[in-house]
């Protein structure tokens, strides 16, 4: 502590009678010998005789603080701080020695404070403000590893805590494996029904044209069915005919087929493929007609069982 040094005051004797002088000067003797036991002991009688003298209050409270009785020692300081018409050079020693107490104790908050009501006192007081500022970092500092230590806990809670419910899980398991593959095996289920579901999405997204199709193939096998009977029941005539129709059936075809590819086209390309598809059945259908002027005229030259009509 800065402020040990006694104050000697003739303040002590106020009430008449000299015994509490020659106990005050006995307790400075005492002090400065070290021998702070005796001190206190006189200082004791001189606090009896004046219990409201701010001064033997203080010089009490720093024989107590040097004796290791720091708890009557800022008993003794705060009387000092609550008395009326105190000097403020000792009102400003008396708030930094509780600053002291305080530390000591390591109650940093309240050591601040009383720092703080020296610096109001005597703003120039520049020990009081060093000490502020040590113990403002202290106090911080103090803090942050409160705050690790916390974390450090919590995070050792949650880790015991898994570690128990990981054991208990495996005793379970242990305990009942018929209960725990079932569990497993509805898992597995309900993933794989998941993933047709999803399966099923994608495919009707990804199938839309896949109706339209099939529609166009259930229609086309008749028509197939159709031209094979065709082939062996029709005379050259109906049979051309026929292909006349099955080429203008193809070409429909191939119009939506271009259509579903490709979206609507354009009528230039329409045309196009359209003439592509008249010439060939046109060639076709020339072969066809010769084929059939030779049947006519050798049906006409043959006559009837094979005879001639000449």
């Amino acid at each position: 502590m800065n402020y040990y040094r006694l104050f000697v005051l003739g303040g002590c004797c106020s009430m008449g009678t000299l015994q509490p002088l020659f106990e005050h000067d006995r307790a400075v003797s005492a002090y400065q010998a070290g021998e702070y036991a005796h001190a206190r002991d006189y200082m004791k009688k001189v606090v009896a005789c004046h219990p409201t003298d701010p001064t033997c209050l203080y010089d009490a409270g720093v024989v107590a603080y040097k004796n290791g009785d720091v708890d009557q020692a800022d008993a003794y300081f705060c009387t000092v701080t609550q008395q009326p018409h105190v000097p403020e050079e000792l009102l400003e020693k008396a708030h930094f020695n509780r600053a002291k107490v305080y530390e000591k104790r390591i109650e940093y908050q309240q050591a601040i404070e009383q720092y703080t009501r020296v610096l109001q006192i005597n703003p120039d007081n520049g020990k009081a403000r060093e000490e502020k500022e040590r113990l403002e970092k202290l106090l911080e500092k103090k803090k942050q590893e409160e705050q690790k230590q916390e974390k450090k806990e919590k995070e050792q809670q949650s880790s015991d805590k898994d570690t128990k419910q990981n054991k208990q899980q495996q005793g379970d398991e242990s305990a009942n494996p018929q209960q725990t593959q079932d569990k497993r095996q509805e898992k597995s289920s309900q993933q794989k029904e998941g993933e047709q579901h999803a399966d099923k999405q994608n495919a009707q997204q990804n199938g839309q044209q896949e109706p339209f199709n099939n529609e166009k193939k259930t229609k086309k096998q008749p028509d197939n069915a159709v031209d094979k009977q065709s082939e062996h029941t029709e005379n050259p005539q109906q049979k051309m005919q026929n292909n006349k129709s099955i080429a203008q059936k193809r070409a429909d075809e191939q119009k939506q087929q271009d259509a579903s590819a490709t979206g609507i086209p354009s009528p230039k390309k329409i045309d196009a493929r359209l003439e592509e598809i008249l010439a060939e059945h046109e060639q076709k259908d020339a072969l066809l007609n010769k084929e059939c002027i030779k049947a006519t005229v050798k049906q006409n030259m043959a006559g009837r069982n094979d005879q001639n009509c000449w």
